[in-house]
């Protein structure tokens, strides 16, 4: 199994590669590993169907990725993976004033959540975002109560693009992360 990164296609060291066998294939069969400096990961294998989760190191800003497919044992596998963007925006009550120490959750459709906290300014970052509908929850902390918005963070929009929110929730940016 290769990792490379999309834009670059420099190869991603230190990916840990998670597989289950899926479909017809002998249930549960695992593979696992971890790619080298070249971008490479060797695993023992069976021809079958996978569904391999490829996490990258941290550090990076790049987003986990799940590959899907048939692997005849031998045959190369390629994963690229994806620079996450970066949602800056902030947080003001009904009267226009900054709310500090608010808690920002959002929760993509489809994968794992991101949260952040409102600075003194209503300010908040939220990184690792993805192509994907995000729910954006705001509530105090030890508060059950949250208030809910939703974003567009759309994979065929040029860098920056986005839909409105609750009212109260203001997006400043959305920029891809940086190395």
């Amino acid at each position: 199994l290769r990792v490379t990164e999309a834009r670059t296609g420099e190869p991603v060291a230190g990916a840990r590669l998670e597989g289950i066998t899926t479909g017809d294939c002998p249930d549960g069969f695992r593979v696992s590993g971890r790619t080298d400096e070249v971008g490479t990961a060797r695993v023992f294998c069976v021809p079958c169907s996978y569904r391999i989760s490829v996490e990258p190191p941290a550090g990076r800003r790049l987003l986990r990725r799940v590959w899907q497919g048939d692997v005849a044992c031998g045959d190369g596998v390629s994963v690229e993976l994806e620079r996450g963007a970066v949602l800056r925006g902030s947080v003001h009550d009904e009267r226009d004033r900054p709310v500090a120490r608010l808690r920002v959750i959002a929760r993509p459709a489809v994968g794992g959540w991101r949260e952040a906290t409102t600075d003194e300014q209503g300010r908040f970052e939220l990184r690792g975002i993805h192509a994907n509908t995000w729910r954006i929850d705001l509530a105090r902390a030890r508060s059950p109560e949250a208030s809910r918005g939703k974003v567009l963070v759309r994979p065929d929009a040029p860098s920056g693009s986005l839909e409105r929110i609750d009212p109260s929730v203001t997006i400043d940016s959305l920029e891809e992360e940086a190395a």
